[in-house]
C-alpha cells in the first residue's frame, strides 16, 4: 500500500502518539480556514496517467471528484485540529487569478458544506525565516531564536526531528513544529522527502532558485512570481504625482545566495530583506516602466551626444538587452508634439518624416552636409555634359596639327582629351549606378 494511501475512513486522528481512524468526517466547528499540506499540484487533470489517478481515488477522502476537477487543483492533507485527512481541493479563484503553489508547501483551504467541497485560497504565508516567493518552508518556524535576537542565528532545537541530523547552518527542511502533536507535521510516515519524491510538477516544472525579497511601500500594489517576475503599482517618490508601474522580469540580487540542503540556491533570509537589493532602474534585467511624472531620462542615464535631456514628464521606458518591437502589420513610432514620425510598413518600406520644418540627421545634430536631391543633380550633371563634349571637340581640333606633326606634347594632350571623351560619355551610366533605390527623400 502507498504510503499516500488511507488505509480506511476518510482521515486519521493521533491518539496514544500512534495513528488512528474514525469512519465519520467532523466539518462542525472547524476554523472558516484551515492549514493543509500540498501533496501535488495538479494543473490539467486530463493528462494523469491512470496509476496516479488510482492513487488519488485511493487516497483522498472525496475521491469522487479526482474524475471532474478543474485544471488548477491540488491533492493536500489537512495538518491541524488533530486531522491528517487528504483531500482533492478546487481552487478558490476562477481561472482569471491565479497563484502559485508547489507540492509540500502549506496552502489555507476551507470546505463548502454545500457544495462538498475543499477550495484552496492561496500558500500560507511564513515567518521571517521561511517566507519566500520560490518557495516556503513553514516548518523552519523550528529555527526561531530562543531568545532576542537576529532571525534564524540560534536555531531552537526542541522540535523533534528538526534537523535529521544536517547542520543548522545550511537552510533545511525539517519536518515538524515545537506545538505538532505528530512526529512531524504530516504524519509519522509521510514527509516532503516522499511528496517531492511523486510529484511530477515539482521535478519537472518548479524551478527553484534564489530570487530577491521585495519590500514595498505601504500604498503599493505588488504581483509577484515565483522566479523573479514582479509587476509594482506604486511610487516613485513619497510624494504626490509620482504613479508608477513597474513590470520587472530579473531583479538583481545583491547579497550572495545560500544553498539548502536540497542543493538549491536561495536568498539567505538571515539577513535584512533590503540587503538583497530593491529597485535598481540600471542593473535590472528587464523592465517595462510608466511614470507619470519622471525624469526619465536621468533615472534611466539616457546620455546621447548632442541630444539635451528631455525633462520631467510623463514617460513609458522599455528596457532590456534585447530590445524588440514587433508588429504583424504596420508600426508607427510618432511624436504628437511635432508630428516627427517613422513608419515601417507592412510592404516593407521605412518612412522617415521629420516635423514641420524639422530634419533628419543620420549622424547626430551638428551633421551639417546635406544629402543631395538625385533628380535635380542629374539634370544639372545631363545639362552640362553637351558642353564638356563641345570643349573636348575643340581642344582636340586645336591640338589636330601637333598631332599631325608628331609632336610628343601635342601626342600627349591628345591622350588626355580622349579619356576626358570617354569618361564624359560615361557619366549617364555613372548617374544611374550611383542612384540608391533604397533610401528616397524629397
Amino acid at each position: 500500500m502507498s504510503i499516500f494511501t488511507r488505509a480506511a475512513g476518510p482521515f486519521v486522528i493521533p491518539n496514544n502518539s500512534s495513528d488512528s481512524q474514525t469512519s465519520q468526517q467532523n466539518t462542525s466547528g472547524q476554523a472558516a480556514f484551515i492549514t493543509a499540506k500540498v501533496i501535488d499540484f495538479i494543473s490539467d487533470p486530463k493528462t494523469l496517467s491512470q496509476s496516479k489517478i488510482d492513487l488519488l481515488k485511493s487516497s483522498a477522502t472525496n475521491s469522487a471528484l479526482v474524475n471532474s476537477m478543474p485544471v488548477n487543483s491540488i491533492w493536500c492533507q489537512i495538518i491541524e485540529s488533530n486531522r491528517l485527512d487528504q483531500h482533492i481541493a478546487y481552487p478558490f479563484f476562477p481561472a482569471h487569478l491565479c497563484f502559485p503553489i508547489k507540492p509540500a508547501e502549506q496552502v489555507w483551504v476551507f470546505y463548502s458544506a454545500p457544495d462538498q467541497v475543499y477550495y484552496w485560497v492561496c500558500r500560507k504565508p511564513g515567518d521571517y525565516i521561511s517566507e519566500d516567493v520560490n518557495y516556503t518552508h513553514i516548518d523552519r518556524i523550528v529555527n526561531r531564536p530562543t531568545s532576542e535576537g537576529a532571525p534564524g542565528i540560534e536555531p531552537q532545537k526542541s522540535a523533534k526531528d528538526a534537523y535529521n541530523g544536517v547542520s543548522s547552518a545550511a537552510p533545511n527542511f525539517p519536518q515538524g513544529k515545537t506545538d505538532s502533536v505528530y512526529d512531524k507535521t504530516s504524519g509519522k510516515f509521510f514527509d516532503d522527502a516522499n511528496i517531492i519524491k511523486q510529484s511530477q510538477e515539482y521535478n519537472e516544472n518548479f524551478i527553484q532558485e534564489a530570487v530577491p525579497r521585495l519590500v514595498r511601500q505601504p500604498g503599493d500594489f505588488v504581483m509577484q512570481g515565483s522566479n523573479n517576475s514582479t509587476i509594482v503599482l506604486g511610487s516613485s517618490e513619497n510624494i504626490s504625482g509620482k504613479g508608477i508601474v513597474d513590470i520587472v522580469a530579473g531583479r538583481l540580487l545583491k547579497n550572495n545566495a545560500v544553498t539548502n540542503t536540497r542543493g538549491y540556491k536561495e536568498v539567505d533570509k538571515t539577513r535584512t530583506a533590503l540587503s538583497d537589493g530593491q529597485t535598481d532602474l540600471i542593473n535590472d534585467d528587464a523592465r517595462v516602466y510608466l511614470g507619470m511624472n519622471e525624469d526619465a531620462d536621468t533615472r534611466f542615464q539616457v546620455n546621447i551626444e548632442g541630444i539635451p535631456g528631455s525633462g520631467t514628464a510623463s514617460c513609458a521606458v522599455i528596457k532590456g538587452d534585447l530590445v524588440r518591437l514587433l508588429g504583424n502589420g504596420n508600426v508607427k513610432i510618432t511624436s504628437q508634439a511635432s508630428g516627427a514620425s517613422v513608419v515601417l510598413q507592412e510592404t516593407g518600406d521605412v518612412i522617415v518624416v521629420p516635423g514641420s520644418g524639422g530634419k533628419v540627421y543620420l549622424a547626430g545634430t551638428d551633421s551639417n552636409q546635406a544629402y543631395l536631391r538625385y533628380d535635380e543633380f542629374k539634370q544639372i550633371i545631363n545639362a552640362f555634359i553637351p558642353s564638356a563634349i563641345g570643349y573636348n571637340e575643340s581642344e582636340t581640333l586645336k591640338n589636330s596639327d601637333g598631332v599631325l606633326a608628331n609632336d610628343p606634347i601635342a601626342l600627349a594632350k591628345q591622350a588626355e582629351l580622349t579619356q576626358q571623351l570617354l569618361l564624359i560619355n560615361l557619366i549617364p551610366t555613372l548617374l544611374n549606378r550611383i542612384q540608391s533605390t533604397k533610401i528616397l527623400g524629397t
